[in-house]
């Protein structure tokens, strides 16, 4: 649904000529990212080569803390946080420490990987076995995903083109995925939320589990406008949720799920409302 068909908590429906203007700027959010220094230069210039030593700088500087605060784990912690990019742009975007150097196991790199996480620069989002109540009562801590703090970085580092946002190929489309989750996770504990991911069947995947009120809330993000999820729809069926969501760069509206604007996220809560109900759409 459009944004015509909105939950009453949100008020008025968002013209589409606005909405347009949101996706726009949340393209460029992916590009630019949030660190102040980035948002500054890109405010003043609109300039993306100085965007991109800006970032480069920050990236240099992230380093830089790293042999300052973390010495003995220098190499482990620049390995780790060079292979998140790689990692999230793959299908399955669980981290394998495998895949940060070849022959790598969990024991060699989890000071190094707790370090990032302690440190606020990266997310460490675990399985969950099962929503029950509490939800970390059934978080799998052997599974994992790692996101970045701030998308700018993550861009940056996976060297993608800045236009990569823009481009209607299917060339980008595991990596706007990422982005996507990216952004969405960065929302959630500002929320005070701590998400899970849910996979089941060995295949069927939601995004991101999270409670609302008294409620475990599966969230599916959608990189663009799809509207139909076939996991978001198999977690619905076997564990009938009051509710479930769909991000995207769609409007607000119900159709089975509630849809949440990804430019809309950071107010997900009115769409869900503090007992994780629907509020109603006109």
């Amino acid at each position: 649904m459009r944004a015509s068909a909105r939950s009453e908590s949100l008020g008025d429906p968002v013209p589409e000529s606005l909405e347009e203007k949101l996706r726009g700027y949340l393209r460029t959010y992916y590009v630019v990212g949030g660190m102040p220094a980035a948002v500054a230069e890109w405010v003043e210039a609109k300039n993306i080569a100085s965007l991109e030593e800006v970032q480069d700088a920050i990236l240099r500087d992230y380093v830089d803390d790293f042999s300052k605060h973390a010495a003995r784990d220098l190499n482990d912690l620049t390995q780790i946080w060079r292979s998140i990019p790689r990692q999230l742009s793959k299908e399955n975007r669980r981290f394998m420490f495998g895949h940060v150097r070849k022959g790598a196991r969990a024991r060699d790199l989890e000071n190094a990987l707790e370090w990032l996480v302690s440190a606020g620069l990266a997310h460490k989002i675990c399985r969950l076995s099962r929503p029950g109540a509490p939800l970390s009562a059934y978080s799998d801590e052997s599974m994992f995903k790692l996101y970045f703090s701030d998308v700018g970085p993550l861009r940056r580092l996976s060297g993608v083109a800045p236009g990569f946002m823009f481009d209607a190929s299917d060339r980008y489309s595991h990596f706007k995925g990422a982005m996507a989750e990216n952004h969405v996770l960065n929302e959630l504990p500002v929320l005070g939320k701590a998400p899970y991911y849910r996979r089941s069947d060995g295949v069927a995947e939601v995004d991101f589990v999270a409670d609302f009120g008294m409620k475990a809330v599966p969230i599916e993000v959608k990189a663009e406008e799809g509207s139909k999820s076939k996991s978001l729809s198999r977690y619905v069926s076997l564990y009938g949720p009051e509710c479930a969501v769909r991000a995207s760069m769609g409007g607000a509206g119900k159709n089975g799920a509630l849809s949440v604007p990804l430019w809309l996220v950071w107010r997900i809560g009115d769409f869900v409302g503090g007992d994780g109900s629907f509020g109603e759409a006109p």
